[in-house]
Protein backbone atom coordinates (compact mmCIF):
# COMPACT_ATOMS: atom_id res chain seq x y z
CA UNK A 1 0.00 0.00 0.00
CA UNK A 2 1.69 3.11 -1.22
CA UNK A 3 -0.16 5.26 1.68
CA UNK A 4 2.23 3.22 4.29
CA UNK A 5 5.49 4.50 2.32
CA UNK A 6 4.22 7.77 2.47
CA UNK A 7 3.89 7.23 6.46
CA UNK A 8 7.26 5.24 7.03
CA UNK A 9 9.00 7.91 4.95
CA UNK A 10 7.64 10.76 6.61
CA UNK A 11 9.11 9.68 10.26
CA UNK A 12 12.17 9.13 8.84
CA UNK A 13 12.51 12.62 7.57
CA UNK A 14 11.22 14.00 10.37
CA UNK A 15 13.71 11.86 12.46
CA UNK A 16 16.46 13.41 10.39
CA UNK A 17 14.78 17.28 10.39
CA UNK A 18 14.64 17.32 14.69
CA UNK A 19 18.30 15.39 14.64
CA UNK A 20 19.67 18.33 12.76
CA UNK A 21 17.53 21.13 15.15
CA UNK A 22 14.92 21.68 12.38
CA UNK A 23 11.49 22.25 13.15
CA UNK A 24 8.41 20.36 11.66
CA UNK A 25 8.02 20.53 7.81
CA UNK A 26 4.64 23.11 6.92
CA UNK A 27 1.36 21.53 6.71
CA UNK A 28 1.17 19.77 3.25
CA UNK A 29 -3.23 19.18 2.90
CA UNK A 30 -1.81 16.29 0.33
CA UNK A 31 0.47 14.85 2.83
CA UNK A 32 -1.84 15.35 5.90
CA UNK A 33 -4.42 13.23 3.91
CA UNK A 34 -2.32 10.65 3.36
CA UNK A 35 -1.04 10.50 7.02
CA UNK A 36 -4.53 10.46 7.93
CA UNK A 37 -5.87 7.69 5.88
CA UNK A 38 -3.06 5.85 7.76
CA UNK A 39 -3.98 6.29 10.81
CA UNK A 40 -7.85 6.05 10.32
CA UNK A 41 -6.71 2.11 9.31
CA UNK A 42 -3.60 1.48 11.54
CA UNK A 43 -4.33 3.71 14.76
CA UNK A 44 -6.13 1.49 16.71
CA UNK A 45 -3.08 -1.20 15.86
CA UNK A 46 -0.48 0.86 16.82
CA UNK A 47 -2.47 1.45 20.63
CA UNK A 48 -3.11 -1.60 20.88
CA UNK A 49 -0.82 -1.85 24.24
CA UNK A 50 -3.12 0.68 26.41
CA UNK A 51 -4.10 -2.11 28.57
CA UNK A 52 -8.15 -1.52 27.98
CA UNK A 53 -7.83 2.19 27.46
CA UNK A 54 -9.11 3.97 24.43
CA UNK A 55 -7.25 6.55 22.41
CA UNK A 56 -8.56 9.68 20.29
CA UNK A 57 -6.84 12.07 17.94
CA UNK A 58 -8.49 15.32 17.55
CA UNK A 59 -7.13 17.57 14.70
CA UNK A 60 -6.71 21.17 15.07
CA UNK A 61 -10.05 21.64 12.55
CA UNK A 62 -11.77 19.65 15.19
CA UNK A 63 -11.82 16.41 13.25
CA UNK A 64 -12.07 13.29 15.78
CA UNK A 65 -10.76 10.31 15.23
CA UNK A 66 -11.66 7.12 17.55
CA UNK A 67 -8.60 4.98 17.02
CA UNK A 68 -9.32 2.53 19.98
CA UNK A 69 -12.48 1.65 22.40
CA UNK A 70 -11.81 0.62 26.07
CA UNK A 71 -13.96 0.48 29.09
CA UNK A 72 -11.32 1.71 31.38
CA UNK A 73 -11.52 5.44 30.01
CA UNK A 74 -9.54 7.48 27.00
CA UNK A 75 -6.71 9.37 26.16
CA UNK A 76 -6.68 12.01 23.12
CA UNK A 77 -3.68 13.33 21.72
CA UNK A 78 -4.32 16.88 20.13
CA UNK A 79 -2.17 18.83 17.35
CA UNK A 80 -1.15 18.54 13.94
CA UNK A 81 -1.64 14.99 12.44
CA UNK A 82 1.90 14.36 11.35
CA UNK A 83 2.73 15.14 15.37
CA UNK A 84 0.47 12.46 16.04
CA UNK A 85 2.04 9.76 13.84
CA UNK A 86 4.96 10.42 15.16
CA UNK A 87 4.23 10.26 18.91
CA UNK A 88 2.11 6.92 17.93
CA UNK A 89 5.32 6.05 16.10
CA UNK A 90 7.09 5.96 19.03
CA UNK A 91 8.41 9.56 18.81
CA UNK A 92 7.36 10.92 21.91
CA UNK A 93 9.74 13.31 22.96
CA UNK A 94 9.73 14.62 18.84
CA UNK A 95 6.54 14.63 18.93
CA UNK A 96 5.07 18.33 19.48
CA UNK A 97 1.32 16.90 20.75
CA UNK A 98 -1.08 17.72 23.56
CA UNK A 99 -2.34 15.21 25.72
CA UNK A 100 -5.54 15.11 27.22
CA UNK A 101 -7.61 12.20 29.68
CA UNK A 102 -7.65 10.43 33.05
CA UNK A 103 -4.67 9.77 34.88
CA UNK A 104 -4.42 6.20 34.00
CA UNK A 105 -5.17 6.44 30.48
CA UNK A 106 -2.41 9.60 30.15
CA UNK A 107 0.23 6.93 32.38
CA UNK A 108 -1.20 3.98 30.08
CA UNK A 109 -0.15 6.13 26.72
CA UNK A 110 2.77 7.54 28.11
CA UNK A 111 4.29 4.22 28.83
CA UNK A 112 3.17 1.70 26.29
CA UNK A 113 4.65 0.14 24.02
CA UNK A 114 3.29 2.04 20.28
CA UNK A 115 3.65 1.45 16.82
CA UNK A 116 3.49 -1.74 14.72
Amino acid sequence: MPALNVNENFIHHEDVRRANGEAPRPPDAELNEVLTSVMRRMGGFQARRLGGYGLERLLPDGTRLKLRGGPKGKATIFGPIGEAVLYLSGRRDAAQVTLEGDDAALEALRTAKLGI
